[in-house]
């Protein structure tokens, strides 16, 4: 293999011009499904967390947290934005994190009645404090509230939301998010069964397994689930009601138990529905990308026909031949997955659900997984076609290589380019009228020089 492998080396850097430009059709194919490669999860409403909590027999405890967006925070006359996490009084515990200095949030803290306290990270401690050892018990301000700092957690905590993300720069009690994100979805959603925004995490007792949770756990669940969405809907007029939107919501959820140790990540229906789009988009670019390296190996094949030839007559066995042309197609396939991930971790930040997405092991298994599957789908069957020569005929003085161009096989692979290629542009077109429609559509009022804020709440 390693003789092989050397081989394959010197063959592409023989060709330099036709290797660069199969690298960067692979580059591009296996970047864009890479890109999109992430794990998803879901969240709920924090009063079917409260439900699951009382129901809880097979967990150590149940805690649950959401995003707080950015904060206006003013230190010593100071402000800055800083990114916040509401998290349930059992939080910190429930992970068994301790604080570096002073302490974590606790039960009594997640109180609308307590007195408003913030947990730093590490991170925010080091930057804004300088480190100060005294931090505990002053005070800052977050969108004008005041907040007394209890303590700093320690460094390598990041939260739960994205294992290797930087993480929030502090943490606030779930109770305080109508107080510092004052809008009338903040001041209800805590009590709206129909609004789901938290995400539930739990600890296993000894000897639970995740199918005893959700037997546990999945009737309480859909009981609660049901009961909110129904109030949620009798509180609408009969014309809410029929609006398509609230329509396709009378289907009970079933309770999904995972893994938590990678941590979570969020997405609404709306960002599901996007990746499944561009998934098979980019897999369309995939199977288009396959096809036309393919058919360059299949041309290129015909220069290497005399190669071929002499190495077949010299006593080298068809399956020993096949083995090389393999290696090459699965080299160039890996060298485009390398270059593939260094496109993936660029556009990633072009995509709204995949920009905190990690570069993880599971990611890189994926890369190579696909490297390994399109290396052998565009490498096999033109390795099959080198192979079988007429030696006699190709080994005359007078025999020249003949293009395989307009054989079957690459006829039918250029006829799969184009189609596919016709059904991602005409999809790229819709697209495209789309947003220009959108652009031209009569708002009421004059556009020109008119700027937008929005809250900066989760």
């Amino acid at each position: 293999m390693l003789q092989d492998f050397k081989h394959a080396v010197r063959v592409l850097l023989q060709a330099k011009g036709w290797t660069i430009v199969v690298l960067l059709s692979l580059a591009l194919g296996i970047g864009a499904n890479t890109a999109l490669f992430s794990d998803l999860r879901e969240t709920t409403s924090y009063p079917i967390y409260q439900t699951l909590r009382s129901a809880n027999s097979t967990l150590v405890d149940i805690a649950a947290s959401a995003p707080a967006g950015q904060l206006n925070v003013i230190v010593d006359g100071n402000a800055e934005l800083a990114s916040g996490y509401f998290v349930s009084g059992n939080y910190f515990g429930l992970l068994g994190i301790n604080a570096k200095i002073g302490r974590t949030l606790t039960a009594d803290d997640d109180n609308v009645s307590a007195t408003p306290v913030v947990v730093l990270s590490y991170g925010f401690w080091m930057k804004r404090f300088g480190g100060d050892p005294n931090i505990v018990g002053k005070t800052l301000n977050a969108n004008t509230r005041p907040l007394t700092i209890v303590g700093v957690t320690p460094r390598e905590f990041t939260s739960i939301l994205n294992l290797t993300d930087a993480g929030p720069d502090m943490w606030l009690p779930l109770a305080l998010d109508p107080v510092l994100a004052p809008n009338v979805t903040s001041n209800v959603r805590l009590k709206d069964a129909a609004n789901w925004w938290v995400q539930v995490i739990g600890r296993l007792k000894p000897g639970v397994t995740f199918e005893q949770v959700r037997g546990n756990l999945d009737g309480p669940f859909q009981a609660a689930a049901r009961d909110g969405w129904s109030s949620y809907l009798a509180s609408l007029s009969a014309e809410e009601r029929s609006r398509s939107q609230n329509q396709s919501r009378k289907a009970v959820p079933h309770l999904e138990v995972d893994s938590a140790a990678r941590g979570i990540y969020s997405v609404v229906p709306a960002t599901i529905r996007s990746a499944t789009i561009l998934s098979v988009v980019v897999g369309l670019m995939l199977v288009i990308v396959c096809a036309n390296v393919a058919n360059l190996l299949l041309s290129r094949s015909a220069s290497r026909e005399k190669e071929i030839s002499v190495r077949l007559s010299m006593g080298a066995t068809r399956y020993r031949l096949v083995r090389q042309l393999l290696t090459e197609s699965l080299l160039i396939a890996f060298i485009g997955g390398v270059l593939g991930l260094v496109i993936a971790y660029w556009s990633r930040q072009l995509l709204p659900f995949a920009q905190t997405a990690p570069l993880d092991w599971r990611v890189f298994a994926f890369t190579a997984g696909l490297c390994l599957l399109t290396g052998v789908a565009f490498g096999l069957v033109p390795a099959l076609r080198a192979t079988r020569v007429d030696l006699s005929g190709s080994m005359k003085e007078t025999s020249r290589s003949v293009t395989r161009s307009r054989t079957l096989l690459s006829k039918s692979l250029l006829v799969t380019q184009v189609a596919i290629s016709v059904v991602v542009l005409i999809g790229a077109g819709l697209f495209l009228r789309t947003l220009y429609n959108l652009r031209s559509v009569d708002v009421g009022f004059t556009t020109q020089n008119v700027v937008a804020s929005s809250n900066c709440g989760p």
